[in-house]
């Protein structure tokens, strides 16, 4: 992959993303490509070398590393003085088996004392052997998960996927006897969040919310792994399969109704009839309001939205190699009308050199990316 600098962004932030210390480590696959879209990951392995991408696109994930970095802090280890310890007990005159003791001892209050944070697991299941990095594991021996997000989350709660990644990751944990006892949670930190609008409305009251986690039997997890893993052999050796509506993040067709001057929709309805007879309720309930809204903040408007792919138009670093997308955008500049047609048959993938795994993994909501940290 090729990282390019077309919009001018400092060079010491330039260097930064370009200096990126990402690896998934000697695996076949990592976590958070397990739960890519096997077209998607199997696209990106073929065309690693071949990708460019603006270094502004990864201003996210620098964020998110920064982010990381800084709650590194909260696990509180001292490894220099667990090292002079170990080594005042290497250099004591007690007996060899009193030394192991010692040893044993410590490392066990040790472990049972701290916290731990950014460390990378690997396992092996079905012929592959999988990685992944936990971002910290607490006293109470409970996985947390920290996402740079927007407070759009707030509204729609943990998604499906950050359940996944989190079980997994309790999955490689017990693979290495390591204790999860305490459950998995996910610390989601808005960056998108306004103290004077958490006064009111939806708007989270905090700048921080924990999400905690529906729990996976070992069976579970290895089972939903499994499945991933046969799907993307899949997209290796045979056809690529299609990514699903909810994979590529598809906005449905419907119209928003916006307030005269402002960006974000008040409501999006499917059909124009729902929105109209929402206009009139919401002018209904305005004019029975003891301090109704008058003039532009009372003004209404329909806009029509069609059907868009937001993870291809936006967030798919091989969309330029993918005959599904590039079909659907070559039929609407024929249509002249933005509805993408019906899905086309899987196309063959051509062999091609294998690629970094996950170097540019994201995870956005509706509205945008809330945390590109590749795990």
């Amino acid at each position: 992959m090729r990282i390019v600098d077309s919009a001018g962004l400092p060079e010491p932030i330039f260097r930064a993303v370009l200096n990126d210390p990402y690896t998934p480590g000697d695996a076949d696959v990592s976590v958070t490509g397990l739960l890519k879209p096997s077209r998607q990951w199997a696209l990106e392995r073929q065309h690693w070398e071949e990708v460019e991408l603006e270094a502004a696109d990864r201003l996210y994930a620098l964020m998110g590393q920064c982010g990381h970095a800084l709650l590194e802090r909260a696990a509180g280890r001292d490894p220099e003085a667990l090292i002079s310890s170990l080594a005042a007990i290497a250099a004591s005159e007690d007996s060899v088996l009193d030394r192991i003791d010692a040893v044993e001892s410590l490392l066990a209050r040790w472990y049972a004392d701290a916290a731990f944070s950014e460390f990378r697991l690997f396992a092996e299941l079905g012929g592959w052997r999988i990685s992944g990095q936990v971002d910290y594991l607490t006293r109470e021996r409970k996985i947390t998960d920290y996402k740079f997000c927007s407070v759009y989350v707030a509204k729609e709660g943990a998604k499906p996927e950050w359940i996944a990644q989190q079980n997994l990751y309790r999955w490689l944990c017990r693979r290495h006897d390591i204790d999860v006892s305490g459950g998995a949670q996910i610390v989601a930190i808005f960056r998108d969040w306004s103290k004077r609008k958490a006064r009111h409305g939806e708007h989270p009251r905090t700048q921080a919310q924990v999400f905690e986690l529906p729990l996976w039997s070992n069976e579970e997890t290895e089972r939903y792994a499994l499945e991933r893993m046969k799907s993307h052999r899949e997209a290796l050796l045979l056809l690529l399969p299609h990514c699903t509506p909810e994979e590529r993040w598809q906005r449905p067709e419907g119209y928003a109704v916006v307030g005269q001057g402002k960006k974000r929709a008040m409501r999006v309805l499917p059909n124009l009839e729902e929105a109209e007879a929402w206009i009139q309720n919401w002018q209904a309930e305005n004019a029975k309001a003891k301090k109704p809204k008058k003039g532009a903040a009372a003004t209404l408007l329909l806009q029509e939205r069609k059907s868009e792919p937001i993870r291809c138009a936006d967030y798919c670093v091989v969309a330029d190699f993918c005959s599904q997308y590039q079909a659907e955008l070559a039929a609407e500049r024929e249509s002249g009308i933005g509805d993408p047609p019906a899905d086309a048959e899987g196309d063959d993938l051509e062999k091609g050199a294998a690629a970094p795994e996950d170097a540019c993994a994201g995870d956005p909501p509706a509205d945008g990316p809330s945390d590109f940290n590749e795990n």
